[in-house]
Protein backbone atom coordinates (compact mmCIF):
# COMPACT_ATOMS: atom_id res chain seq x y z
CA UNK A 1 0.00 0.00 0.00
CA UNK A 2 0.86 3.47 -0.80
CA UNK A 3 1.92 5.88 1.82
CA UNK A 4 0.32 9.51 1.70
CA UNK A 5 2.19 12.49 1.32
CA UNK A 6 2.46 15.03 4.09
CA UNK A 7 0.95 18.36 2.85
CA UNK A 8 1.61 20.13 6.43
CA UNK A 9 4.58 21.35 7.68
CA UNK A 10 5.20 20.41 11.88
CA UNK A 11 3.93 23.80 12.70
CA UNK A 12 0.60 23.16 11.27
CA UNK A 13 0.32 19.84 11.90
CA UNK A 14 0.99 20.68 15.82
CA UNK A 15 -1.89 23.20 15.44
CA UNK A 16 -3.84 20.31 13.68
CA UNK A 17 -3.14 18.47 16.58
CA UNK A 18 -4.55 21.14 19.29
CA UNK A 19 -7.19 21.81 17.31
CA UNK A 20 -8.20 18.18 17.52
CA UNK A 21 -7.45 18.13 21.51
CA UNK A 22 -10.01 20.68 21.95
CA UNK A 23 -12.34 19.37 20.21
CA UNK A 24 -12.01 15.80 21.75
CA UNK A 25 -12.24 17.88 25.46
CA UNK A 26 -15.00 19.60 24.63
CA UNK A 27 -16.98 16.61 23.02
CA UNK A 28 -15.52 14.16 26.23
CA UNK A 29 -17.22 17.03 28.62
CA UNK A 30 -20.46 17.43 27.06
CA UNK A 31 -20.86 13.51 26.96
CA UNK A 32 -20.17 13.71 30.77
CA UNK A 33 -22.97 16.68 31.03
CA UNK A 34 -25.21 14.79 28.99
CA UNK A 35 -24.92 11.15 30.62
CA UNK A 36 -25.31 12.71 34.24
CA UNK A 37 -28.58 14.82 33.10
CA UNK A 38 -30.25 12.02 31.34
CA UNK A 39 -29.46 9.37 34.06
CA UNK A 40 -30.18 11.49 37.31
CA UNK A 41 -31.81 14.17 36.54
CA UNK A 42 -34.61 13.23 33.61
CA UNK A 43 -34.60 9.18 35.19
CA UNK A 44 -34.36 7.97 31.56
CA UNK A 45 -34.22 4.24 31.28
CA UNK A 46 -30.23 3.40 30.05
CA UNK A 47 -31.59 2.14 26.85
CA UNK A 48 -31.51 5.68 26.20
CA UNK A 49 -28.32 6.83 27.04
CA UNK A 50 -26.11 3.70 27.18
CA UNK A 51 -25.01 4.54 23.59
CA UNK A 52 -22.83 7.59 24.85
CA UNK A 53 -22.30 6.00 28.10
CA UNK A 54 -20.19 3.39 25.25
CA UNK A 55 -18.67 5.90 23.56
CA UNK A 56 -17.67 8.18 27.29
CA UNK A 57 -15.73 4.83 28.79
CA UNK A 58 -14.45 4.12 25.06
CA UNK A 59 -12.65 7.55 25.17
CA UNK A 60 -12.39 7.21 28.68
CA UNK A 61 -10.16 3.86 28.13
CA UNK A 62 -8.15 5.56 25.08
CA UNK A 63 -7.21 8.31 27.52
CA UNK A 64 -5.81 6.10 30.49
CA UNK A 65 -4.23 3.58 28.40
CA UNK A 66 -2.47 6.31 25.88
CA UNK A 67 -1.47 8.37 29.24
CA UNK A 68 -0.21 5.36 31.15
CA UNK A 69 2.39 3.94 28.26
CA UNK A 70 3.73 7.44 27.83
CA UNK A 71 3.81 7.75 31.65
CA UNK A 72 2.56 11.54 31.02
CA UNK A 73 -0.72 12.65 32.68
CA UNK A 74 -1.25 16.35 32.01
CA UNK A 75 0.75 19.43 31.61
CA UNK A 76 0.43 20.99 34.92
CA UNK A 77 1.12 18.52 37.53
CA UNK A 78 3.56 16.14 39.01
CA UNK A 79 2.54 12.34 39.71
CA UNK A 80 2.85 12.27 43.67
CA UNK A 81 0.54 10.87 46.13
CA UNK A 82 -0.61 14.56 47.06
CA UNK A 83 -1.59 15.57 43.88
CA UNK A 84 -3.74 11.99 43.35
CA UNK A 85 -5.71 12.99 46.89
CA UNK A 86 -6.24 16.57 46.03
CA UNK A 87 -7.74 15.03 42.41
CA UNK A 88 -9.36 12.49 44.33
CA UNK A 89 -11.34 14.72 46.84
CA UNK A 90 -12.12 17.25 44.03
CA UNK A 91 -14.27 14.09 42.29
CA UNK A 92 -15.19 12.94 45.18
CA UNK A 93 -17.02 16.28 46.35
CA UNK A 94 -18.11 16.92 42.67
CA UNK A 95 -20.04 13.77 42.95
CA UNK A 96 -21.57 14.00 45.83
CA UNK A 97 -22.50 17.72 45.33
CA UNK A 98 -24.73 16.06 41.98
CA UNK A 99 -25.80 12.94 43.76
CA UNK A 100 -27.24 16.03 46.54
CA UNK A 101 -29.03 17.54 43.97
CA UNK A 102 -30.47 13.98 42.37
CA UNK A 103 -31.04 12.94 45.64
CA UNK A 104 -33.18 16.73 46.54
CA UNK A 105 -35.07 16.92 43.17
CA UNK A 106 -35.86 13.09 42.97
CA UNK A 107 -37.37 12.28 46.55
CA UNK A 108 -40.79 14.44 47.17
CA UNK A 109 -39.73 14.01 51.05
CA UNK A 110 -36.32 15.81 50.83
CA UNK A 111 -38.03 18.80 49.25
CA UNK A 112 -39.69 19.63 52.01
CA UNK A 113 -37.15 18.77 54.32
CA UNK A 114 -33.77 20.29 53.13
CA UNK A 115 -32.37 18.75 56.58
CA UNK A 116 -33.22 15.37 55.25
CA UNK A 117 -31.12 16.06 52.41
CA UNK A 118 -27.50 16.76 54.19
CA UNK A 119 -28.89 13.82 56.71
CA UNK A 120 -29.44 11.34 53.65
CA UNK A 121 -25.99 12.91 51.89
CA UNK A 122 -23.71 12.54 54.49
CA UNK A 123 -21.85 9.21 54.17
CA UNK A 124 -20.90 10.82 50.53
CA UNK A 125 -19.92 14.12 51.56
CA UNK A 126 -18.01 13.05 54.64
CA UNK A 127 -15.21 11.09 52.45
CA UNK A 128 -14.70 14.10 50.33
CA UNK A 129 -14.54 16.92 52.92
CA UNK A 130 -12.05 14.63 55.74
CA UNK A 131 -8.82 13.57 53.83
CA UNK A 132 -8.14 11.88 57.09
CA UNK A 133 -11.47 9.65 56.43
CA UNK A 134 -10.42 8.94 52.99
CA UNK A 135 -6.87 8.48 53.15
CA UNK A 136 -5.27 5.77 55.59
CA UNK A 137 -1.99 7.46 54.14
CA UNK A 138 -3.05 10.61 56.16
CA UNK A 139 -3.41 8.79 59.73
CA UNK A 140 0.11 8.08 60.17
CA UNK A 141 2.06 9.02 62.93
CA UNK A 142 5.58 7.97 63.44
CA UNK A 143 6.89 6.25 66.53
CA UNK A 144 9.80 6.20 68.37
CA UNK A 145 11.19 3.29 66.39
CA UNK A 146 10.68 5.42 63.33
CA UNK A 147 12.17 8.48 64.16
CA UNK A 148 15.51 6.77 65.36
CA UNK A 149 15.78 4.88 61.52
CA UNK A 150 15.30 8.19 60.49
CA UNK A 151 16.35 10.72 62.29
CA UNK A 152 13.69 12.74 62.83
CA UNK A 153 12.18 13.93 65.94
CA UNK A 154 8.88 12.83 66.68
CA UNK A 155 6.16 16.23 66.77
Amino acid sequence: MKKMKKVVDERQELELYKIEHLCFWIVFWLLLGSIIVQSMFLNAPFSQWGFEWTIFMISCGGVIVGCYKKGQWDFYSKPTTKNYLIYSLIGAGAFAIIYAITLYMNHAYLKGHLAGTWLTDSPYLCPALCPDFRCPVCQWHPDKKTSEKTGRPIQ
